[in-house]
């Protein structure tokens, strides 16, 4: 709810609780307010600690290479220049900067088309961005990322997290562009895609969402894993009949058990026998319980 739709006594309540948090000025308490009151953010401690490695601490004022007055960690501008005009301690450049963090969340929140859908993580990879590159560039100088947001289309927005990406005279910005897209990255939802498997696909188990992954070769040198197995909540797993019972019957031929196999088998022997092995601590998935290599294509 914003500060317009609020009624007279919850506008009274906010003020009170401005007031006493040293915010006197209307305006900016009714900016403040909007600014959290859908999707509002507070950057989290990693991120903070993340932007203050990388701008890294200079107690004297120099120069940033394009020619900016830069001191603190990396704090630029006529105000910070007429506090601190012959420079500054790291006590006085921590306190200094959580007051800009304060400043830079609220503009970024007022910024961000969507900022409510976006994770935690979403959010501090772009905070970091804004403050590496300002305001002006956050809103004016990235139009495709603002439609993106606006969209919200999250593959768009992380490729376009991209200032300073090619920038040969600061190759770091590379680095920090990589660590801001692959921190947005994370909580961006990857689609699943289905397939007929192989003999030439391996079938891995991951235990975290307890369904098997496969590793596909789309061309050479390239690997890609995606979820071989597409379960709706309790349906049945359909396996080829004539699939079914392999390694038991391989085993009950030869006499053997499957640590045997494990340890004396033929390399597809192996795998199978390693499987099988594992098999014994998969738990049930959506699809059925899994507890059989004999379930899959070797």
């Amino acid at each position: 709810m914003r500060w317009d739709d609020l009624n007279m006594a919850d506008k009274a309540r906010m003020m009170q609780l401005a007031i006493s948090s040293g915010i006197t000025d209307l305006r900016t308490i009714r900016d403040v307010y909007n600014s959290y009151a859908n999707g509002g953010y507070v950057p989290s401690d990693s991120i903070k600690d993340y932007i203050k490695k990388k701008e890294s601490f200079r107690s004297k004022w120099y120069n940033d290479g394009n020619g900016v007055p830069t001191v603190g960690y990396g704090f630029t501008g006529k105000k910070v220049k007429e506090l601190y005009p012959d420079g500054m301690t790291r006590a006085q450049a921590d306190e200094y900067f959580e007051t800009l963090v304060d400043s830079f969340a609220t503009r970024m929140t007022q910024l961000t088309p969507n900022i409510d859908r976006l994770s935690q993580n979403q959010k501090d990879a772009l905070f970091s961005y804004f403050y590496n590159i300002g305001e002006g560039n956050y809103s004016k100088k990235s139009p495709k990322m603002q439609q993106a947001l606006k969209d919200f289309d999250l593959e768009t927005v992380r490729d376009n997290i991209d200032a300073g990406y090619n920038d040969k005279k600061n190759p770091g910005l590379r680095k920090r562009r990589d660590y801001e897209r692959a921190l947005f990255d994370l909580d961006i939802p990857k689609t699943l895609q289905p397939f007929i498997p192989n003999r030439n696909m391996g079938i891995l188990y991951n235990p975290e969402i307890q369904r098997f992954n496969a590793q596909i070769p789309f061309a050479e040198g390239q690997m890609e894993t995606v979820n071989p197995f597409l379960f709706s909540s309790g349906g049945k797993i359909h396996i080829k009949p004539e699939n079914r019972g392999k390694f038991t019957a391989l085993k009950e031929r030869t006499g053997h058990s499957a640590s045997w196999f494990k340890a004396h088998g033929t390399p597809a022997q192996k795998k199978m026998a390693v499987f099988a092995l594992n098999a014994r601590k998969w738990k049930h998935a959506n699809g059925g319980l899994l507890t059989s290599i004999d379930d899959f294509l070797f």
